[in-house]
């Protein structure tokens, strides 16, 4: 074992005087060893042809091939994120809800937003927005609401998307008490 690993250096070293078609000295076995490492990490884990090529413009040794090859299957990164052609399973398959335009309004409140220095009251301001979305189509309006109370709110919806578009089926909001108690009302009224 200790005359293959003696001849092989020799080999190496015999064969790793060419850099970028310049002579050089033989490359000591622990530079052939690190170099494959080295490039496969800094080249952000290429493939082994690309990983060949890359070292062989700068260095060579007989099986560099091989050296490349050994690199690409010991690297955990490289092994993980490999295409596979074998698909495990079938997702069922999800159904479609079907999309009915105005059908449904999604509204929200968002913010305080505050801008500007609160020590200078010229200077500063603080809004709340109320946010308006038809899923189906993706339009949506934003407004910018005085007060976060529900008959504000209810207001602003009923001026802002009511009076404009086909009244919604069903309105989603989340569980917030500014929504509640006006808005449901102001539905039910009208």
């Amino acid at each position: 074992m200790r005359e293959l690993l003696q001849i092989l250096k020799l080999v190496f070293q015999a064969s790793a005087t060419r850099c970028a078609g310049h002579a050089r000295p033989g490359y000591r076995l622990s530079v052939v060893r690190a170099t494959p490492d080295r490039y496969h990490l800094t080249l952000m884990h290429p493939d082994e042809k690309r990983l060949e090529l890359t070292i062989a413009q700068h260095y060579t040794w007989i099986g560099l091939s091989a050296t490349c090859i050994s690199v690409c299957k010991r690297c955990t990164n490289c092994a993980v994120s490999k295409k596979r052609d074998k698909k495990y399973g079938l997702l069922r398959h999800k159904p479609t809800p079907e999309i009915i335009p105005w059908h449904t309004l999604c509204i929200d409140l968002v913010g305080p937003y505050k801008f500007g220095n609160p020590k200078k009251p010229e200077t500063y301001i603080e809004f709340h927005c109320m946010t308006m979305i038809d899923p189906a189509t993706g339009f949506f309006d934003i407004v910018d609401i005085g007060q976060k109370t529900a008959d504000v709110i209810a207001n602003w919806l009923e001026i802002h998307w009511l009076s404009r578009y086909p009244w919604p089926t069903e309105i989603t909001m989340d569980k917030g008490s500014e929504f509640a108690a006006e808005v449901r009302d102001t539905l039910k009224n009208e």
